[in-house]
């Protein structure tokens, strides 16, 4: 079999926009997967929580990216064409949250929309379900939970270039790229032609949440929403986002988010 590609990902980081720019280009001829987690327990959660689970994509693209790496040798160099190449995009994590939260809104706020339609339910009320009710460190954490798990990789170790947005590491048998999902449409046109090592790959960012049930109250709640200073600087001065975003992109987001 072919060497995959893997987009494995934290979720609502404008993964699927990278997914359908690999999956309808007629020449890449590798299988590609899409997929939140790798782990035991997380993969073993997913099944316990959805009966549907083999109808759930990325559920099933995690069994099966776990079964191909306990039946693959992975040591040693393997030639450009045999290796696997791992893309993980990042968001900025309150963002990233907050399109999960509204994502799953009937998990934490029953009835949402028509309670705000109603006028039930004020902006601020949603603000505080967020911040009281969704697992905020997820983000966070994500990288030390997944890649330095399983593949013993420290991204926190490695130099990552703010003023480009994007990084490749490669190993003996992993290519792994490192993205901003706020940079996808600026890339340089060959960032994606030189790392998979195809032609003509063009990615055209999915707009978020638009076609959604949820689509009014979202867009008012960006629009309108500021948060507590010591909730915004509590997930701006982590790790994570020190690594990723550059000092003028963390006060430019501080700008937007605090009261």
């Amino acid at each position: 079999m072919d060497a995959p590609i893997i987009i494995y990902q934290m979720g609502n980081v404008s993964s699927s926009a990278v997914f359908t720019m690999l999956n309808e280009a007629e020449n890449v001829n590798r299988p590609i997967y899409h997929l939140r987690t790798l782990r035991d327990d997380g993969i073993g959660r997913n099944i316990i929580d959805h009966a549907d689970w083999e109808e759930k994509q990325d559920i099933v693209d995690g069994v099966q990216v776990r079964r191909l790496l306990a039946s693959s040798d992975l040591s040693g160099d393997a030639p450009p064409e045999k290796k696997w190449k791992w893309i993980t995009p990042v968001r900025e994590p309150i963002a990233r949250n907050l399109s999960a939260f509204f994502q799953d809104h009937q998990e934490y706020i029953p009835d949402m929309i028509g309670r705000w339609e109603r006028g039930e339910l004020s902006i601020n009320e949603i603000r505080d379900e967020f911040i009281q009710l969704y697992d905020h460190a997820l983000p966070l954490r994500w990288f030390d939970d997944e890649y330095k798990a399983l593949f013993q990789l420290n991204v926190f170790d490695v130099p990552f270039d703010q003023s480009v947005g994007y990084l490749v590491l490669r190993t003996g048998v992993f290519d792994i790229m490192l993205l901003r999902s706020e940079d996808l449409d600026i890339f340089p046109a060959e960032l994606f032609d030189e790392f998979i090592g195809v032609k003509g790959l063009v990615v055209k960012p999915v707009p978020e949440g638009n076609k959604r049930p949820y689509a009014e109250v979202y867009e008012a709640f960006k629009n309108e929403v500021r948060f507590p200073e010591r909730f915004v600087k509590t997930m701006l001065e982590s790790p994570y986002v020190k690594l990723f975003y550059s000092e003028d992109q963390i006060a430019g987001f501080m700008q937007k988010y605090v009261e």
